[in-house]
């Protein structure tokens, strides 16, 4: 039997040439794993629950492709247009201090994350951002880690929170009321985020630290 041998099914992934594969060899080993434990030692994944998990996936992976695909066109498009600049000269035409410049970005960034996932945030907003922050000398490392932590609040906000809506499935609840009962944790969040951009040695101790 199978389950009378765990070593044998562990050795898979303590084995050293297993971590030094590359990556896509490693997902599909670990895929290769996960269908053979769902079916074979657990016995709890069918054919038909297979087939449904494959069809989803390939759904999933589709989608991202055209995300990234079309934000690879996308990235052409906003640099021959020169969006970034003008983008750049709009916001530095409101104001030129870097905090009250950081804030209106956030606020964007926000509103966007409300109905845009994280990734494509990611792919689409960064290269608008990055000459901005640049023009009026903030860090893009810190410029990194408040624009990550903002955008990634954005999957549980509504109205397209896509965690806000997993966790209410999961829970059994509306999303109406997973929003309401996680009010504490956006004011946290929302405090987190000021704090980064007031106070940038937060983010950048470490990194100045090891890299000097």
């Amino acid at each position: 039997m199978i389950t009378q041998n765990p070593e044998g099914i562990l050795k898979t992934f303590s084995d050293r040439d297993f971590f030094e594969e590359a990556p896509p060899l490693i997902v599909r080993k670990k895929a290769a794993y996960a269908v053979f434990a769902g079916m074979v030692v657990y016995r709890e994944m069918t054919l038909k629950i297979f087939w449904e998990t494959a069809k989803q996936t390939l759904v999933d992976v589709g989608v991202l492709m055209l995300i990234l695909a079309l934000s690879g066109t996308f990235g052409y498009a906003i640099v021959f247009g020169r969006i970034p600049q003008t983008i750049a000269e709009l916001l530095l035409g409101i104001t030129t201090n870097r905090h009250l410049l950081l804030i209106l970005i956030i606020v964007l960034l926000v509103m966007v994350g409300m109905f845009i996932e994280t990734g494509v945030i990611a792919l689409l907003l960064t290269p608008v951002s990055i000459p901005v922050i640049t023009r009026i000398g903030i860090d893009p490392v810190h410029f990194g880690v408040v624009m990550m932590t903002t955008v990634t609040a954005g999957i549980m906000t509504p109205p397209v929170g896509v965690a806000l809506y997993s966790t209410s499935e999961i829970m059994g609840c509306s999303p109406q009321e997973t929003a309401r009962e996680a009010v504490p944790f956006y004011i946290m969040l929302f405090v987190l985020v000021l704090l980064l951009t007031f106070f940038p040695q937060i983010v950048l101790f470490l990194p100045n630290l090891v890299f000097g």
